[in-house]
C-alpha cells in the first residue's frame, strides 16, 4: 500500500498482526486449521456448524486480500468462537481454550485500536 494513502485504509495491517498474534496463542493451534469431522470423530459437525470457520482460512483470506474492510474480517475471527461455542457447548475443554484465545482478541482489538478502522463503507 502506498506510504500516501491514509491510515484509515491500513486495516490490513492490522487485521494480519492480530492474526499472526492469534494464531500464536498457547491454544489456538485447534483454530488454525479447518475442523475435520472425520479425523476429529465429530461426524455431525456440519449438521449443526452451517458456516463453518478457522485461523487458517483467515490468514489465507487476508493474504489474498478478500477481505473488503475491517468488519468482515474480525465477523470471521468471531465466526470461530462462536462456532466452538455451538458445537462444544461452554464447559467443554476446546471452548475454555477458545475463551483463552478470545480474551487475546479481545485485548488485540483494543491495543490495537480496531475500532478505528470501521468504518460504515
Amino acid at each position: 500500500m502506498d506510504e500516501a494513502t491514509p491510515i484509515l485504509y491500513h486495516w490490513e495491517k492490522v487485521a494480519r498482526r492480530m492474526m499472526t498474534n492469534l494464531m500464536k496463542c498457547k491454544n489456538a493451534w485447534i483454530f488454525n486449521e479447518p475442523v475435520n469431522p472425520e479425523k476429529n470423530g465429530i461426524l455431525d459437525y456440519f449438521d449443526i456448524i452451517t458456516n463453518p470457520m478457522d485461523f487458517g482460512t483467515i490468514d489465507s483470506n487476508l493474504k489474498q486480500h478478500k477481505y473488503p474492510n475491517m468488519q468482515s474480517f474480525l465477523s470471521d475471527v468471531e465466526l470461530v468462537f462462536d462456532n466452538c461455542f455451538t458445537y462444544n457447548g461452554m464447559q467443554a475443554l476446546v471452548s475454555q481454550w477458545c475463551r483463552e484465545v478470545q480474551t487475546e482478541y479481545n485485548r488485540q482489538c483494543e491495543q490495537l485500536n480496531v475500532g478505528f478502522y470501521i468504518t460504515d463503507n
